[in-house]
């Protein structure tokens, strides 16, 4: 690692640069006035997460001279990661509907309806359903645990304490939601997926919980939407 960068400004560094990638998307999405449909925001997301991964490879790369890719490295084994994996799940899903009340008295933001509603679409046909799902689920965990588990906390982890780095991930974590009524589902989420990559030691457990959360998440949305 490179002497005289310090690993707080490391983290404060790709940590903006990921801001500003998300500003100029949207800019350029403004700019060009695509509509805001499952397919385009599929392939916005796809696009995005690309780059995404092409700036944490390098970041890895120049900082600490590692393939960032192999903390995909299984070394619990793939029952082990189910088995784990659902119980984390079902202990955050299970938390965040108990402390559903109290998140509800945080204040409301008019602005997150607008953001979720271009999130949370009715698909027309399995393949905006397939689409909502590839968005939403797998590549947001893929590439959310690249960067806050295997890029960000890793880099904390080399000179905090789990408590310390974990801390810090929390707040991170949950400015990049910004919504206040998360404020416990991304401190609750945060601490699982966080001490479940520092027990295992691979990125492929924290993966898969991020996946099933989105996908409880989305499956809720579609089930309570298409009821109506």
């Amino acid at each position: 690692m490179k002497k005289d960068i310090s690993i707080i400004k490391i983290v404060i560094l790709v940590t903006l640069s990921f801001f500003m990638v998300e500003v100029l998307i949207g800019i350029f999405s403004a700019m060009v006035d695509l509509a805001e449909t499952i397919t385009v925001n599929f392939i916005i997301d796809l696009l995005s997460a690309i780059i995404y991964l092409w700036l944490l490879h390098y970041a890895a790369k120049g900082f600490f001279e590692e393939n960032i890719f192999d903390s995909f490295n299984n070394r619990l084994g793939s029952v082990k990661i189910f088995l784990y994996g659902i119980l984390s799940i079902c202990i955050v899903i299970a938390i965040e509907y108990l402390t559903h009340p109290i998140a509800n008295k945080f204040p409301h933001l008019e602005l997150f309806d607008e953001i979720y509603s271009d999130i949370f679409q009715i698909p027309n046909n399995i393949s905006e359903l397939i689409f909502l799902f590839l968005s939403i689920t797998i590549i947001t965990a893929i590439v959310e645990e690249l960067f806050f588990r295997g890029f960000l906390y890793k880099t904390l982890r080399r000179k905090y304490s789990i408590p310390v780095s974990i801390l810090i991930m929390s707040v991170i974590f949950f400015l990049f939601h910004l919504n206040p009524q998360m404020l416990i589902f991304t401190t609750v989420a945060n601490i699982v997926l966080c001490l479940t990559f520092e027990y295992s030691k691979t990125l492929s457990l924290p993966v898969f919980i991020h996946t099933g959360i989105n996908a409880v998440t989305l499956f809720s949305f579609l089930s309570n939407n298409l009821k109506r």
